[in-house]
C-alpha cells in the first residue's frame, strides 16, 4: 500500500468523524440523529481496521478493542438501566411500594449505572491508547493536524470522564460537548490530502561560505623601477613615475 492509499484511509475516517460530529449536533434539535451519529462511529472504526492492515501496529488495534467493549457496557448498562426505571413505575405503582419491592426495583437501576460506569472507564482508556499512538506516529502527520488529533483524544477521554458521572446529570451535558469537540478535532484527518497539509516548507540550506582568499601576484615578489626606485604596480611595462622601461 502506497503513502497516498493511507492518507486515503485516514480521510475517509476523518470524513466520517466529522458526519458523526455532525448528527450529534443535530441531535438536539431533532433528537435522533444520535443512532446515525453511532452508524459512523463504527464505519470509522473500520476505517481504522484498514488503515492497520498496512500500519500493523497494536495500539490502533488494542484501541479498538477497548472502544467495542465499552461501546457494548454502556449499551447493556442503558438497557437494565431504562429497564429498571420502566419497571419502578409500573410494578411499584401497583404494588404500593412496599419495603421489600424498592429493594427488587432498584437492582437493575443500580446494576445499570455500574454497567454504564464500567463502559466508560473502558472508552477513558481507549481514547488515551489512540492519543499514545498518535504521539508515537507524530512524523507522519502536519504538525498543526498532529497538535488537533492529540487534543481531540484528550477531549474525548474527558467526554468519557462526564459520561462516568453521569448521574450527576449536568455532567453528560458537559460529556456532549466535550465529544462533539473532540470529534470535530479527529475530523480534521478528512483533509490530510489537501494541499493545506500536503506542502511541506523547502529546508533551509545556509548559504556557502565566501572564500576570501588573497590570490598571490604570479611572480611572487614586488617590482621596483630599475630607475627612481619607484614601486611598480600590476604589469606594465613602464614606470608610471619616471616613464622607464620596467625590463
Amino acid at each position: 500500500m502506497s503513502d497516498d492509499e493511507l492518507k486515503r484511509l485516514w480521510s475517509e475516517y476523518g470524513r466520517n468523524m466529522n458526519m458523526a460530529a455532525i448528527m450529534t449536533v443535530l441531535t438536539f434539535i431533532v433528537g435522533i440523529t444520535g443512532l446515525i451519529a453511532l452508524i459512523f462511529l463504527l464505519i470509522a472504526l473500520g476505517n481504522l481496521k484498514n488503515i492497520n492492515y498496512y500500519l500493523k501496529d497494536p495500539k490502533i488495534e488494542e484501541y479498538r478493542t477497548k472502544y467495542i467493549q465499552a461501546f457494548i457496557l454502556r449499551f447493556i448498562g442503558t438497557l437494565v438501566l431504562i429497564g429498571g426505571v420502566i419497571g419502578m413505575i409500573f410494578t411499584g405503582f401497583s404494588s404500593g411500594f412496599r419495603g421489600d419491592d424498592w429493594t427488587f426495583l432498584f437492582i437493575p437501576i443500580v446494576l445499570g449505572f455500574i454497567l454504564m460506569i464500567g463502559g466508560a472507564v473502558l472508552e477513558m482508556k481507549a481514547w488515551d491508547i489512540l492519543r499514545s499512538f498518535f504521539m508515537e506516529k507524530a512524523n507522519q502527520f502536519p504538525p498543526i493536524l498532529h497538535r488537533d488529533l492529540v487534543d481531540g483524544c484528550n477531549n474525548l477521554k474527558t467526554a468519557a470522564m462526564m459520561y462516568a458521572l453521569g448521574f450527576l446529570l449536568i455532567t453528560t451535558l458537559i460529556g456532549i460537548i466535550f465529544q462533539i469537540i473532540g470529534y470535530f478535532k479527529l475530523a480534521k484527518l478528512k483533509d490530510l490530502m489537501s494541499p493545506y497539509y500536503g506542502t511541506v516548507a523547502p529546508a533551509q540550506t545556509p548559504a556557502p561560505a565566501v572564500s576570501m582568499q588573497v590570490q598571490p601576484s604570479s611572480t611572487g615578489t614586488s617590482k621596483f623601477c630599475s630607475s627612481c626606485g619607484a614601486q611598480i604596480k600590476g604589469e606594465g611595462k613602464f614606470c608610471s613615475e619616471c616613464g622607464a622601461p620596467t625590463s
